[in-house]
């Protein structure tokens, strides 16, 4: 397996050494793609300290302004940059904020090294957990949740989540549309539409307590806009029946 890890970053300096340590000496990847999305504080610093640590291992993206900030730009750049890269045989996308636990992605990439398509971490099936996680994102997540299970008729707990595991033919196949955080649910559900081999394991996020609560209307409004269109299509469907 040659693995590709996605690290989009946005003011992350204080956990993105740390992160990026983790995963070399769990994980030794072919490369890591560091994403810095129009960060304001000296992640742009660290970036270049971590290049010279591991000058074959990680490669740059800056997007700065004008650029539109945004986690599913930021993302997207990184698929890009991978989707070239005709040696990656995998990609892995982590938050920077160390909210996942890179050991978890240790048993992720197992169960892709198994054959599966996508690997989901999961904090909702059994065995996930949460701590620190507000009651009210957890409500609204659930919801959107449990929404996107109904609509595609899937088992699978948590489709909203970012941390995965993917084969690079998945991210080269698709188009990739979202600009923020719904893209979480896009690499979740165009595979399982596709008919791609999609399965979770748990894991355990844990609230960064230095982090601002990344709870946004605008993150729950791309959601709501995505089941929209999800129903939008089911019921064209169901008329052309």
């Amino acid at each position: 397996m040659n693995l590709c890890i996605l690290i989009p970053c946005h003011n992350d300096a204080m956990t993105i050494r740390h992160l990026v340590n983790q995963l070399v000496d769990l994980l030794d990847p072919y490369r890591i793609i560091l994403i810095d999305d129009c960060s304001t504080d000296n992640t742009g610093e660290v970036f270049e300290d971590l290049k010279r640590a591991y000058p074959k291992h990680i490669s740059l993206i800056r997007r700065k302004a004008p650029l539109a900030k945004g986690y599913g730009r930021a993302v997207r750049a990184g698929f890009r940059y991978a989707c070239d890269d005709l040696t990656a045989t995998h990609l892995l996308t982590i938050d920077a904020d160390m909210e996942m636990r890179p050991t978890d992605a240790l048993t992720m990439v197992g169960k892709a090294q198994a054959g599966w398509d996508v690997v989901i971490g999961s904090r909702f099936t059994k065995g996930g957990q949460t701590y620190g996680y507000s009651r009210l994102k957890l409500l609204m997540n659930r919801f959107f949740n449990i929404s996107l299970r109904w609509l595609i008729g899937t088992n699978l707990k948590d489709l909203t989540i970012g941390f995965k595991v993917m084969r690079i033919e998945v991210a080269r196949d698709i188009m990739w549309k979202s600009n923020e955080h719904g893209l979480g649910c896009e690499t979740s559900i165009k595979p399982i539409l596709l008919g791609y081999r999609v399965t979770e394991v748990p894991i355990a996020w844990i609230k960064n307590p230095n982090k601002r609560s990344s709870f946004r209307i605008r993150m729950y409004r791309e959601y709501a806009a995505l089941l929209l269109n999800m129903v939008f299509e089911r019921a064209l469907a169901s008329g052309r029946g």
